[in-house]
């Protein structure tokens, strides 16, 4: 399959069946709620107002009280986790995110991920109460929208004036629509909501112990060790073969890791090779992260400048951190002879590892980059990695 194959996307029947879907059951259901909200008793506009005016303040109302039930969504994840004893890394809302660093918590701003809303990234700790700490994990997005909904139909009678009521009552809406859908077990944009994750961990126990491991392995990251390093029963508990969906190209990208990391190209571009035949199909997130690594691939074994840096640039947005791109940025430099290019990259590169909390990737690049100083001692210009 071509790059340019691969870069034309369509959408398929089902896809945008299952969007107008979602419109439509999402619009049905704010109406209903609405409806329930006024017939309980809540008066949001005083009689005889302009059913025009009520109409133009509804609009950018139900635009703000949508990104407000998302904020409350997320950080209900998140905090509830974090009183479960996990740690917050990230929480994205739309196109912005929080994400944890060495020297603490920042916002930054990114293309938005497509066919999700938001998404709360919480480690939990691994024993015992993790069954149970994952469940009020996944319960704390919807039971927050919920408890949201309830307090501002609570306070309806009591705000003035009226286009106070009027935000209220849309913002109770849309904590009713995000409470009970998010509840409901689907999937969107290859995303599971919390309805599914809830309902596979009490029909598929196998499920919840890759996601388990999956939680140990990135905690063995932030502790220092490298993908070559991680323990062996964890990594034959990702069997390709066995696994479906998320979880399968989870697998992939883990086994593809630790190849690269001990320099078995031809073991990773193997195990790459079914998602990125298809990668144009794969989910955003996941899409950019396989990008990335045919991009490393591309620069560091077959040296071609040019395939990496198409690749590199599907790598936009996405869940990826900085630092990944800069390393491929100086690689694409070096092979095309430019110095100047590659010092920059590689000063953005060691910034960035400098302030990130994953020690064992900090340790593959920081020997990424002596490697690469060493091979360019006594070589003339534009030589290049090999």
């Amino acid at each position: 399959t071509t790059l340019k194959g691969q870069l034309q996307r369509r959408v398929s029947g089902r896809e945008l069946a299952i969007v107008l879907l979602q419109m439509v059951l999402g619009g049905v259901f704010g109406a209903v709620a609405m409806i329930a909200i006024m017939r309980g008793g809540a008066r949001l506009a005083p009689e005889g107002t302009s059913p025009l005016l009520i109409a133009l303040l509804a609009m950018p109302l139900a635009f703000v009280a949508m990104l407000l039930q998302m904020v409350v969504h997320e950080l209900g994840h998140a905090l509830v986790g974090q009183w479960m004893g996990g740690r917050i890394l990230r929480v994205i809302v739309g196109p912005w995110r929080w994400e944890r660093f060495r020297t603490g918590m920042r916002w930054r701003k990114v293309r938005a991920l497509k066919g999700i809303g938001g998404l709360a990234q919480t480690i939990l700790p691994d024993g015992p109460q993790f069954n149970r700490a994952f469940a009020l994990m996944l319960l704390g997005g919807p039971l927050a929208n919920l408890l949201a909904a309830g307090l501002a139909w609570a306070l309806i009678p009591h705000l003035a004036p009226w286009p106070l009521t009027l935000a209220a009552g849309i913002f109770a809406a849309f904590g009713l629509l995000f409470g009970v859908v998010n509840l409901l077990p689907f999937r969107s944009g290859g995303f599971h909501t919390d309805g599914l994750q809830l309902l596979r961990m009490w029909t598929d126990p196998a499920s919840l112990d890759v996601r388990r491991r999956m939680l140990r392995l990135m905690r063995a990251s932030i502790d220092g060790l490298r993908p070559r390093e991680y323990p062996a029963d964890d990594l034959r508990a990702f069997d390709v073969d066995r696994l479906e969906g998320l979880e399968r190209l989870a697998a992939q990208m883990l086994h593809a890791s630790v190849a690269l990391d001990r320099g078995d190209y031809a073991k990773a571009r193997d195990v790459l090779a079914p998602a990125l035949a298809g990668w144009q199909n794969l989910p955003d997130g996941l899409r950019q992260a396989f990008a990335l690594m045919a991009a490393l691939i591309a620069a560091e074994h077959e040296r071609d400048a040019n395939a990496a840096g198409d690749w590199l640039k599907r790598t936009e947005g996405g869940l990826l951190l900085g630092f990944e791109g800069d390393w491929i940025e100086a690689c694409i430099a070096d092979l095309q002879g430019d110095a100047g290019a590659r010092e920059a990259a590689l000063v953005r590169l060691r910034a960035g590892l400098d302030d990130m909390i994953y020690r064992g990737d900090e340790r593959v690049y920081r020997e990424k980059i002596s490697d690469l100083s060493a091979r360019l001692v006594g070589e003339p210009a534009g030589m290049g990695l090999a």
